[in-house]
């Protein structure tokens, strides 16, 4: 993973780019998130279309939201 980039912001008529150091979270969080999100009932069902979608923001926040008002 790099450690810097570029994110875009605003909107689709008026984009602009701003540099971003993505090496700013702690050192495990990324493994934490990775192991949270095999956790989920889609993952457990489906790895392999789960993993497809990883690329997809909105679909990982609706997993990641999910989750959250899961009760046990």
């Amino acid at each position: 993973m790099n450690e810097t980039g570029i994110i875009f912001m605003n909107t689709y008529n008026s984009i602009y780019s701003n540099p971003w150091i993505f090496g700013q979270f702690e050192e495990d969080i990324v493994d934490i998130c990775l192991k949270l999100l095999d956790q989920n009932p889609k993952s457990l069902r489906s790895a392999t279309g789960d993993y497809e979608r990883r690329n997809d923001a909105v679909y990982i926040s609706r997993v990641v939201s999910r989750m959250v008002r899961l009760t046990f």
